[in-house]
């Protein structure tokens, strides 16, 4: 597992800014008397755990300039984020939300401010999500410092959304997490250069397909119009998720004959594409391209012989 390592917004990384091997003192207690909390330049210092944050620091950034950055944990992996998630065994849905760390990391940044970020730990169960703001001049008390963290960021927003109680006629952030990432799951992933052949062969057992569902003993024989039409959606259908269709292939057969079957299941409503077996991200796959042909399935269309015994589209 990749553990990335993340960088407050307008922290600079590396350098005398990065985290160092330094001793830093434990300053709790330094406010019972109203000292002021001074921190040598380029140096940092731990503040005792407050609220909830779980942890708490203030860096000195050069000459009376101060970084002070509170974390807070979230635990994502046990969130109801969706029916397959809830179900899913622990490893994959740590894999599921290492493949969305952009997702996540954009959802809290436009929920709670540009000045908060996301890091990593181990299965999602403390995802640390830290929140940081300038202290510019003396630094005042450590409460002095703690007013600020809780004053000139929304990380009481963040609690309260995590708490699910803190605000009325406001989303829980798990409820808020489930749809953006619900969202994300529906884009299809970028096409990919689909060989012209494959996507006239998929066309042709889209249709086949197609007239093959009807009622037998009745025209086994589209309309020319309606099989153009037809054949343009299955085409344009391929080009849409070649990328996703390019994902499947890594565990499901993707021949001609049996994606053009499936699509036709699909485009009658039907699961097409389906699957009990696969990982988290492969069923999100699945459901996407069964759904894809919503275009289709969500009109009341059906195939009927017309005026010369030949099948074509009702709508």
């Amino acid at each position: 597992m990749s553990n990335l390592n993340r960088v407050q917004a307008g922290i600079p990384e590396g350098g005398q800014f990065s985290e160092t091997t330094k001793t830093r003192p434990d300053v709790s207690g330094l406010d019972i008397d109203g000292r002021r909390l001074d921190v040598d330049e380029y140096d940092s210092v731990n503040l005792e755990p407050f609220d909830d944050f779980n942890e708490a620091r203030v860096t000195n950034v050069g000459g009376d300039e101060h970084i002070v950055v509170g974390t807070k944990t979230a635990d994502l992996v046990h969130m109801d984020l969706g029916h397959e998630f809830a179900d899913a065994p622990q490893e994959e849905k740590s894999a599921y939300l290492i493949d969305r760390e952009e997702v996540i990391s954009d959802f809290i940044q436009h929920e709670y401010g540009s000045r908060v970020s996301v890091g990593h730990s181990s299965y999602w169960a403390e995802t640390p999500v830290d929140f940081w703001t300038h202290a510019n001049g003396e630094l005042g008390t450590v409460e002095d410092v703690r007013n600020d963290l809780r004053h000139n960021t929304n990380s009481d927003s963040f609690s309260g959304d995590i708490a699910g109680d803190a605000f009325a006629g406001r989303d829980s952030f798990e409820v808020k997490l489930a749809a953006r990432l619900d969202g994300y799951d529906k884009a299809p992933l970028p096409p990919v250069p689909m060989d012209t052949h494959k996507v006239e062969a998929i066309s042709t057992e889209f249709t086949s397909a197609l007239v093959s569902s009807v009622d037998e003993g009745g025209p086994r024989r589209l309309n020319p119009d309606s099989e153009a039409r037809l054949r343009e959606f299955a085409g344009r259908w391929c080009q849409r998720h070649s990328g996703d269709l390019q994902a499947w292939s890594k565990d499901n057969d993707v021949s001609p004959r049996t994606v053009g079957k499936k699509l036709a299941m699909a485009a009658r409503g039907g699961s097409g594409f389906h699957q009990d077996s696969g990982d988290l991200n492969s069923k999100v796959i699945t459901a996407r391209l069964d759904s894809s042909a919503d275009e289709l399935s969500d009109v009341d269309w059906d195939l009927e012989p017309d005026d010369n015994g030949e099948l074509t589209i009702t709508e």
